[in-house]
């Protein structure tokens, strides 16, 4: 209205916020900043974990036709996994039924 009359126009001043409220949305933004850091991280870090071959990889072979052998050579394998893995190596077991003798 006061345009229409003539009148110079003049901006509000913006109240500026409390302390504590510009406080609060610093540190709000760098919580996320380093939130994200750490999310990038992890998900390279997993990323890498994944990408890494492991050191051994333990390959049970035996008889189709043979049910029992079968129950004999993966507890042999998971005994080999439990023994190595505590020695800290990277161990995995091939399950695949592929391989025969």
């Amino acid at each position: 209205e006061k345009r229409a009359q003539g009148a110079e126009f003049v901006t509000k001043k913006r109240k500026r916020k409390p302390l504590e409220r510009r406080k609060f949305e610093t540190r709000r933004a760098e919580s996320k900043h380093a939130r994200r850091s750490q999310q990038k991280d992890s998900k390279k870090s997993k990323a890498a974990a994944a990408r890494l071959a492991p050191e051994i990889v333990v390959v049970p072979i035996y008889w189709k036709g043979e049910a029992g052998q079968r129950a004999k050579v993966l507890s042999a394998c998971a005994d080999v996994e439990a023994v190595l893995s505590k020695a800290g190596k990277q161990v995995y077991v091939d399950g695949g039924h592929k391989y025969t003798p």
